[in-house]
């Protein structure tokens, strides 16, 4: 929700969509989601313009969280 007009906006596609994680710089979402039998992780801008799926390797995938990059 838009905290200065308090419009709504759906980010997420799916029933199955789950653990939503914010950027720390609040520009993207990150979350758990199934495509078919497969776990994925889908990121999407926190405008809802531009969306990919990171497929997992094998296993599920649960609980995505942000951390700092490590250089």
């Amino acid at each position: 929700m838009e905290l200065d007009t308090g419009n709504e906006q759906v980010l997420t596609r799916t029933g199955m969509d789950e653990s939503p994680s914010i950027a720390p710089n609040g520009r993207m979402l990150i979350y758990a989601t199934r495509q078919g039998n497969d776990s994925v992780l889908t990121v999407i801008s926190a405008d809802g313009g531009a969306a990919y799926t990171l497929p997992a390797a094998r296993g599920d995938v649960r609980e995505p969280a942000w951390s700092p990059i490590l250089r």
